[in-house]
């Protein structure tokens, strides 16, 4: 298959009488139309602009028959020679007005899903409806992406399509430390946190860093509440905020006035080194009830 390219304005006499089809004048400003009359008394109008339109001679396509092709801003044609009469151009009559298609931009978080899309039009009326797209959806990473109006069925030929932004910002995850008692002299527990809230069914996986929990408590601080301070933690989608949890440490539940009043054979008082005594020490003792219970007593 063998083609020849001409532009319209310099090349359509040309390619007349190439493929011998009549032709009268050739437009030199964007105020005339290229008119493609058919065979059967039909006309096919391209209006004439600085670039187009562009004419490809086609000769013999798939099955065989010679082709013109004309391409626009709008898009191509194809037209069978057998089926063109002449071409000629004339002054266009109706000239709609220039337009701009402006796509809409946008801000969403991350996990959400894309808005609808929407567009502006200033100038001339549109016929037809403008197509718009965006690579971006729900899972898609914090970032800004293009949002592509195009032609979609757009008929009118002088139109300028201008593309919009949708902008992925960080969603919201809230960490909060977990809150604990316990009675002094117990080991500390192991601190956990909770998540609120993760989106699209994701974990602390997706936590580039986890978060670190910290108290100023030990086994031995004296009775009393204390922060558990939760902080560190960092994610590629997520803006991150802290709550801080409390742990309460309580005095023993097992007192001395207890110990002490208890009547004899109730309890067994023990040393820290395992020794059995009569009486409570200082330091830390520990004590088992009679029903097999044990406790910690401190004594200063």
């Amino acid at each position: 298959m063998n083609t020849i390219y001409h532009n319209c304005k310099c090349w359509a006499l040309m390619l007349c009488l190439l493929i011998g089809l009549p032709f009268t004048g050739i437009a030199q400003t964007e105020l005339f139309e290229m008119v493609v009359e058919k065979t059967d008394g039909t006309e096919i109008v391209f209006r004439i602009t600085d670039d187009y339109p562009v004419l490809q001679y086609i000769y013999g396509g798939e099955d065989g028959v010679n082709t013109l092709k004309v391409q626009t801003v709008n898009g191509e044609t194809y037209i069978p020679c057998p089926e063109v009469k002449r071409l000629f151009t004339r002054v266009a009559e109706n000239i709609p007005e220039p337009s701009t298609v402006t796509a809409k931009s946008y801000t969403r978080e991350y996990g959400e899903e894309n808005p609808a899309f929407e567009y502006t039009v200033e100038g001339g009326e549109l016929s037809g409806t403008p197509s718009i797209t965006c690579d971006a959806i729900a899972t898609s990473p914090v970032g800004v992406y293009t949002i592509i109006i195009a032609q979609g069925d757009v008929v009118n030929e002088n139109v300028t399509y201008v593309n919009g932004t949708l902008t992925i910002t960080k969603a919201p995850l809230t960490i909060t430390a977990k809150s604990y008692t316990i009675t002094q002299g117990d080991a500390l527990p192991t601190f956990e946190v909770e998540y609120k809230e993760f989106k699209n069914d994701e974990t602390e996986e997706v936590l580039t860093k986890k978060p670190v929990l910290t108290t100023s408590v030990t086994s031995s601080s004296e009775p009393g509440t204390f922060g558990i301070v939760v902080s560190g933690a960092e994610a590629q989608n997520y803006d991150i905020s802290y709550v801080n949890g409390i742990l309460i440490i309580v005095a023993s539940q097992t007192g001395i006035s207890q110990i002490m009043s208890a009547e004899n054979g109730d309890v067994m008082i023990f040393t820290i080194d395992g020794r059995r005594v009569d009486n409570l020490k200082k330091g830390l003792n520990i004590i088992r009830m009679k029903d097999g219970t044990t406790r910690k007593v401190v004594v200063k």
